[in-house]
């Protein structure tokens, strides 16, 4: 991984810069996920997000990868940064799971997104923060709108969902989607910024804070760090 010096954030921050001519973006699907089709929307809906929207995403290519192999979270969280090309890791849908995993990303100053976990990792969990500060964001934590709501925005997504699923989605699932649609968006905004990892975690979180409460992806300002 390429490193650079920088001010952002923390108290000593060196930024760390994804390489490879396309980014990747990590989805955890853990055993436990897999095992609960409830749960199993929300990757799923992820999974719809990229189908639909990074087709039409500028300045950037984006690969994702679904990580399955391994029996704890914290074994797909070390796949994710293993990987230099890795630009965030939308993370754990499980509540208080990403305790588990935010110290692992956090040391690569990787952005973990999570759709639908609302417990809040404490500094402590966070194993470089000193040098990269918080690199955490979640939707019910930091956008803070409801399921119901977001439902509600978009009711397309579930026909789209069960067009290419099969079935209705959970009640949670547009989380997932709307997570991975907020990523997009601002990884299509950064342009040539888009491969540092410090800036990527910073938008993404300033931007949920930014719409705090409301509920339509589309019109969701875009707050770049």
């Amino acid at each position: 991984m390429l490193a650079g010096c920088s001010g952002t954030g923390a108290n000593t921050t060196t930024d760390v810069t994804a390489t490879g001519t396309s980014l990747t973006v990590f989805l955890s699907d853990p055993p436990a996920v897999r095992a609960d089709q409830a749960l199993q929307d929300v990757v799923e809906a992820e999974q719809l997000a990229f189908v639909e929207h990074a087709g039409a995403l500028k300045n950037v290519s984006l690969r994702p990868r679904t990580l399955t192999k391994g029996s704890q979270v914290s074994d797909l969280a070390r796949t994710a940064i293993e990987n230099n090309s890795a630009i965030a890791y939308v993370g754990e849908v499980q509540s208080g799971l990403s305790r588990q995993t935010v110290g692992i990303t956090n040391a690569e100053d990787l952005l973990e997104l999570s759709p639908t976990d609302p417990v809040k990792p404490s500094q402590a969990n966070f194993e470089s923060y000193s040098s990269y500060g918080r690199t955490f964001a979640s939707l019910p934590l930091d956008l803070g709108t409801s399921p119901a709501a977001l439902n509600r925005a978009d009711p397309a997504f579930a026909r789209d969902f069960r067009r290419d699923f099969g079935h209705a989605p959970s009640a949670d699932a547009i989380e997932g989607y709307d997570a991975v649609w907020v990523l997009l968006r601002v990884l299509s905004a950064e342009g040539g910024h888009a491969n540092d990892r410090a800036k990527v975690a910073a938008s993404v979180i300033a931007t949920l804070k930014e719409n705090a409460g409301r509920a339509s992806v589309p019109a969701f300002t875009i707050k770049l760090k």
